[in-house]
């Protein structure tokens, strides 16, 4: 072999060792980084535990929601009633089912209503009381309202003509003894027309169950309706003059 080739071989051979170590490191790195993943896979994992447990435990200490106190469904009842009386009226049983205060059902109020009758009365309702008109029972706070004005406004309520008139003329001849003056049921709380009363004097003339119910007139032409069970003609044409002609000349 010629030297010349034999120190190209020593060349040769002193080069190749340089390239083995590069391929080497890059296979070396290679199996670093293989070993890495399922390190890093694992605490990436770990990180999403813990975080998930952090929720958990975030959740686990919240404070309780604190839950709305139970309605008390006498008192609101009671509430609706007096504020009707409150302002001299009186609520009917279909009102308050047809419109039932809020927070309580048709149900409700029926069951709360009818307790009135009985000995489970709530204490929220003791001071609630009715009258039972022709069309409806009528509810009202005895504390504040007399039975006979509340009698009184449910019929005016129920537009019974004839019934409430005769009520009140029956009632004034008995108790006073006085006669039922148009004017009177002209103002408040009735306010009927005159034309309503004359035709109330007319149907009276034709029914028997308002036989007693009579009219007088005074010197100055107002009328009156009495009642013949408790005042005989004469006695009632004295009053009625009296109060409405008598009085004012003789102060």
């Amino acid at each position: 072999m010629s030297l010349f080739k034999r120190i190209i071989g020593l060349e040769q051979k002193v080069e190749q060792p340089s390239e083995q170590p590069v391929a080497d490191e890059t296979a070396a790195e290679a199996l670093v980084a293989e070993a890495a993943a399922p390190a890093a896979a694992e605490e990436v994992t770990e990180e999403a535990a813990e975080a998930e447990n952090a929720e958990d435990v975030t959740e686990e200490v919240a404070p309780e929601e604190e839950a709305e106190p139970e309605l008390n469904k006498p008192l609101e009842l009671y509430k609706v009633i007096r504020k009707k009386t409150e302002k001299s009226e009186t609520v009917s049983r279909t009102q308050l089912l047809f419109q039932p205060p809020e927070g309580l059902e048709k149900e409700d109020v029926t069951a709360l209503l009818d307790s009135l009758n009985g000995e489970e009365r709530p204490e929220e309702l003791k001071d609630i009381t009715f009258v039972k008109g022709r069309k409806d029972v009528w509810y009202y706070d005895g504390t504040i309202m007399t039975p006979h004005y509340a009698e009184l406004y449910s019929m005016i309520q129920e537009k019974d003509l004839l019934h409430t008139i005769a009520s009140v003329a029956r009632s004034d001849s008995h108790l006073y003894p006085l006669v039922t003056s148009f004017r009177k049921l002209m103002d408040v709380p009735f306010r009927m027309t005159e034309d309503e009363l004359l035709g109330a004097e007319a149907r009276f003339m034709l029914s028997p169950e308002y036989e007693d119910i009579r009219t007088v007139t005074a010197s100055n032409g107002v009328k009156g309706f009495y009642s013949t069970k408790y005042l005989t003609w004469a006695y009632a044409d004295s009053l009625h003059e009296w109060y409405e002609v008598g009085m004012d000349e003789n102060p």
